[in-house]
């Protein structure tokens, strides 16, 4: 409850800023978001011209243009609290003399704290994109899971793996390393989840506009050398 109310206070106090004022727009115009369809349409023109995020720039735009700052703070919040959550039980053990230790080392040793935890599209592109990776993990690393469930599990896995390639690269990466060498580990449920995320990370990484933006960076780059 002490985590949650100091975390809400200082969602309370981060005012939007940067990004947070373009994304409230129909991206590439100059028409605020009124409704869902127009995050739709947002996000369409962003995916086609900036970058493939598609899952966290949605949320930003549902929360800066529909939703609001305020019900945003109170999300985030929760968001948070399952982070940590997430974190200590990454194990599946529930040590909750871990939660002190995790939120120092977060609050200490985490660069930008603010960018990646209280920032509206900060948030939505780091701590969102690092507590959907943290389940998925659980799910990973679980023993057998329900095949009812699969359609589901790909589903989400796509979803995990559409979201920032800062995160979801290394990660995949790390798990398909694992599963070529272990491949007696690697169970049905664990195919899904695996083949979902490959999907997702390809849908973000091969967006036209994230093409683009790495194009972009590269001819920069060669001009100024």
């Amino acid at each position: 409850v002490i985590v949650a109310f100091a975390f809400y206070m200082l969602m309370v106090f981060t005012p939007l800023f940067s990004d947070d004022w373009n994304y409230y727009l129909i991206f590439g115009t100059d028409q605020r978001i009124e409704s869902l369809s127009d995050v739709f349409v947002s996000q369409y023109n962003h995916y086609l011209t900036n970058n493939g995020r598609f899952v966290p720039h949605f949320f930003v735009q549902l929360f800066d243009g529909i939703l609001g700052k305020d019900l945003f703070n109170i999300v985030n919040t929760l968001v948070f609290l399952s982070f940590l959550i997430l974190l200590i039980r990454i194990n599946n053990r529930t040590e909750w003399v871990l939660l002190p230790i995790a939120l120092a080392l977060i609050l200490l040793l985490m660069p930008g704290f603010n960018n990646a935890f209280l920032w509206m599209s900060g948030a939505c592109n780091y701590l969102w994109a690092a507590v959907l990776l943290l389940l998925y993990y659980r799910l990973l690393t679980r023993d057998e899971i329900d095949s009812r469930y699969y359609p589901l599990l790909f589903l989400f896995a796509i979803v995990c793996g559409w979201t920032n390639e800062a995160l979801i690269v290394g990660f995949l990466a790390g798990c398909l390393c694992y599963f070529l060498f272990n491949k007696k580990d690697l169970t049905s449920h664990r195919t899904v989840l695996l083949v979902g995320m490959t999907i997702g990370a390809l849908f973000l990484v091969l967006a036209p506009g994230s093409i683009h933006r790495f194009m972009s960076s590269k001819e920069g780059v060669v001009s100024l050398s």
